[in-house]
């Protein structure tokens, strides 16, 4: 079995804080072989807040027209789900907030 080092882990850490990264891409970066072995890592610190996977309220297929398909293009969201969410809430306020 491979030891994790020290340095490792404070990159495991570190990039996880960041709330950037999936577990998957974590992996990649530190060369950390196995997701239970970055969980293991993350709980054994008490200053870190374990993000929660939300499940969907509702699920939606959509068609996207070439010019929003070019905006998510140049984007690249790495959840995209979760960008058209924010987008949607934030338009929907800003809208409101201007009336």
């Amino acid at each position: 079995m491979a030891r994790i080092s020290s340095e490792q882990q404070e990159e495991v850490v570190r990039l996880y804080r960041s709330k950037k990264y999936s577990i998957k891409e974590i992996l990649d970066k530190t060369g950390v072989r196995s997701e239970q072995t970055v969980y293991r890592i993350l709980a054994g610190r008490d200053d870190i807040e374990m993000m929660r996977r939300t499940s969907p309220s509702k699920k939606y297929s959509i068609n996207l027209d070439e010019k929003a398909q070019s905006i998510i293009d140049s984007v690249k969201p790495r959840n995209i789900s979760q960008w058209l969410n924010e987008l949607i809430i934030k338009v929907y306020e800003d809208k409101n907030r201007n009336k």
